[in-house]
Formats: structure tokens, C-alpha cells, sequence
């Protein structure tokens, strides 16, 4: 009887006492070092970051939220990223964003 095992990685983020598990896709490997990609609509970092301030009713977006602005800074703040290095994630697809919705056409 076979068994296949794999060992996983967990990667975990506290912010103001709140624990959150962190996507593997949230996870990239660039220059040899693990960095967090920061998807301003990611639902569960919405929530996290928003708090009891949080509506789920609204879409989600972290875009202008002073707190995700700080948590951006305090990222590159701590992994030295440079502004040569700004453009780092441009090839990072934010794979939260919802695919556009073709138009039906009605014949005439």
C-alpha cells in the first residue's frame, strides 16, 4: 500500500492580535527570498485589515485604506526593496480580480 506524503510550508500573518493563514499564492520567490503579494482585493485581507469596520455587502477593495498603505510600507520597509525594485511583482497576476464579462449581442 503506497501513501503519498508531502510536507507543506504555512506562512501566517498578526496584525493587531488576529491571525491570519496567508494563500500559497500570496507566497512568491523572487532574488532568492519569499515575498508577501498584497492583493487589495483579497476578501479575507479585507477583513483582517478592515476589522469591525468590515461590510461584507460592499466590494471589497483595500486600494485606498490608510492601514493597507502602511502594511505595503512596512513590507518593503523590512525587505530592503528599493525603488529600482518597484516593478518586482508586475508579472503577478492578481488572480482575485473577477474576469471581464463579455457582452451578449442580440441579432437584429
Amino acid at each position: 500500500m503506497a501513501m503519498n506524503v508531502a510536507l507543506k510550508k504555512q506562512h501566517y500573518m498578526l496584525l493587531n492580535g488576529e491571525k491570519w493563514a496567508i494563500p500559497d499564492n500570496m507566497i512568491a520567490e523572487k532574488m532568492g527570498k519569499e515575498w508577501l503579494l498584497l492583493f487589495p482585493t483579497n476578501y479575507s485581507l479585507c477583513k483582517l485589515i478592515q476589522g469591525e469596520t468590515f461590510d461584507r455587502s460592499k466590494n471589497y477593495n483595500l486600494k485606498n485604506i490608510a492601514a493597507f498603505e502602511a502594511l505595503v510600507q512596512q513590507r518593503n520597509v523590512k525587505s530592503n526593496l528599493v525603488a529600482e525594485e518597484e516593478n518586482l511583482f508586475a508579472d503577478a497576476k492578481d488572480t482575485n480580480k473577477p474576469s471581464a464579462k463579455r457582452r451578449k449581442t442580440t441579432p437584429q
